[in-house]
């Protein structure tokens, strides 16, 4: 797996100046390292489910297919593109903090491309939706400066390019508007089409595993919703700490059965590249569909009851 070579002076420029203040200012790079943590996919997927498994079913699918969408997006341009990393390019530049935090930070296929941000591109989608939901000027101002500080972090800590975490602030932005306003204007069938039309064409030329995770979890929520709707229909809650134990028990199944496929589908030769990307997909959209299709049975079970008025 090979990759590009592309920049401007001036990015390189601007990397190496602000790695040297973090030189001189250590704690620079610890606080640089918590602001990049408000874009991992945690972060999208728990607010995600907070509305889905919680407070409101509908806006939480609405909420869904704007993230998956941007997700597809900006996986794609990545595999397109095939921009490498600024520290794979440039000596004068170290990885802070690899993208893919747990693994080989020189290996290109566990760390993956660099145009544009995929952390970038999550933190906008998840601020224009809020920003289009919220009226309220401080919840917003919030949204838009977390949002400059995640992007900024990210060339900062040598694994991206301004222009990477520019464009993905322009996906980010530019996908949720697109499937925001045809869930709303077509309903959502027509906005998972158009999700589905854009992101089956990556399953046959990514390579990188991150597209073939969103691509499970994809298909998996969509079958999930689908069973959800016909036999299980539970109802939102205003309780907080309801929604979030109901979160956590999700949490808890699918990495639970994630982990479990792993260790099951080890057993077999996945070297080929076609195994490999099917794996992936298989492991995502099963441990997706029985967290947002079948777990959500046990919620009648785990119901706290409503506060009577004295």
């Amino acid at each position: 797996m090979t990759g590009n070579v592309f920049q401007f002076a001036w990015e390189v420029r601007l990397i190496e100046w602000i790695q040297h203040v973090i030189s001189l200012f250590p704690f620079l790079e610890y606080v640089f390292e918590a602001l990049t943590f408000f874009g991992e996919p945690v972060i999208p997927i728990l607010v995600f489910g907070m509305y889905y498994l919680g407070l409101d079913k509908q806006k939480g699918r609405k909420l869904f297919l704007n993230i998956i969408f941007a997700q597809v997006l900006s996986n794609e341009l990545k595999n397109i593109v095939k921009r490498v990393r600024p520290y794979f390019a440039n000596d004068t530049i170290k990885c802070l903090r690899p993208a893919a935090a747990f693994d080989d930070a020189m290996d290109i296929h566990l760390q993956g491309y660099s145009f544009p941000s995929g952390h970038t591109t999550q933190i906008f989608n998840l601020a224009h939706f809020f920003i289009r939901e919220n009226r309220k000027r401080s919840i917003n101002v919030f949204w838009i400066i977390v949002s400059i500080l995640v992007a900024i972090s990210r060339f900062s800590l040598g694994v991206h390019y301004p222009t990477d975490v520019l464009a993905g602030a322009l996906i980010g932005i530019l996908s949720g508007f697109v499937i925001c306003s045809v869930f709303e204007k077509f309903g959502e069938k027509a906005a998972y089409l158009l999700v589905f039309v854009f992101a089956i064409p990556g399953f046959f030329f990514c390579a990188t595993k991150d597209f073939h995770s969103v691509l499970g979890i994809l298909i998996g929520f969509y079958f999930g919703d689908m069973v959800e709707k016909k036999y299980v229909n539970f109802s939102s809650t205003d309780n907080k700490l309801e929604a979030l134990l109901r979160v956590i028990g999700a949490s808890l199944v699918f990495v639970g059965l994630n982990m479990l496929l792993k260790m099951l589908l080890s057993n077999f030769n996945l070297d080929n590249t076609w195994a490999l990307r099917t794996s992936y997909v298989i492991r995502y959209a099963i441990g997706t569909f029985l967290a947002t299709g079948i777990y959500p049975k046990l919620f009648k079970y785990l119901h706290f009851p409503e506060k009577k008025e004295a």
